[in-house]
């Protein structure tokens, strides 16, 4: 089952329940939709700081971007802020740090291998996404979306192997070692497009 290789879903309620605390603190000073920005300022500055190849300051910004991205879902639920609109600027501030910061990386030491290499991954995240996005909407048209499952989520998501956590963990690791960028990059692309196979098979049993 794809649950079983997977550990977004279930780290989620524990993630939450680490962060409330802070959540509701910081939500008497700032929105959910600040907080996203505020999230997006910290990862461009971690992928501006990979390219200076200034390592330590890079992955400190790097977890400052994680760490708003984990609080504003939290602050618009616990303060009855939760918006369509929330929720599509969040994935979208997502996405553009989970590709720069790969970019900046890259431009490091850019050479011949490690930007192929970039190009590929990229270039899988890019199918991964269209199809995940693409899978969610049908769900929601089918009436199987998220509210019909309970989930906090402004979308539903059918799990697979690479999810948010993996895709933090992985790219924690090549932010600390980014003297092995190309082998990094090559070996998510990999894992990403074995995503995209489950979820294309998910999508044959299911749709």
């Amino acid at each position: 089952r794809l649950e079983a290789v997977m550990f977004d879903l279930s780290l989620r309620g524990l993630k939450d329940s680490v962060l409330l605390p802070l959540a509701k603190a910081v939500s008497t000073v700032a929105s959910a939709n600040t907080l996203t920005l505020v999230g997006l300022g910290w990862g461009l500055l971690a992928s501006f700081l990979c390219a200076l190849d200034y390592t330590t300051a890079a992955f400190i910004a790097w977890l400052l971007n994680r760490l708003f991205d984990g609080i504003d879902g939290l602050v618009a639920r616990t303060t009855n802020q939760q918006t369509d609109f929330g929720g599509y600027l969040d994935i979208l501030c997502d996405f553009v740090v989970y590709a720069t910061i790969p970019m900046g990386l890259a431009f490091r030491e850019p050479d011949f291998a490690s930007l192929y290499a970039l190009s590929a991954m990229l270039a899988v995240f890019f199918v991964n996404n269209a199809g995940l996005f693409q899978l969610s909407a049908l769900l929601e048209k089918k009436g199987a979306g998220a509210k019909s499952k309970g989930e906090v989520t402004s979308v539903t998501m059918p799990p697979a192997l690479i999810e948010g956590f993996e895709t933090m963990i992985a790219m924690s690791i090549m932010v600390l070692f980014p003297n092995y960028i190309t082998f990094w990059f090559s070996a998510f692309a990999a894992l990403v497009a074995w995503t995209c196979l489950q979820r294309l098979r998910w999508a044959q049993l299911n749709l």
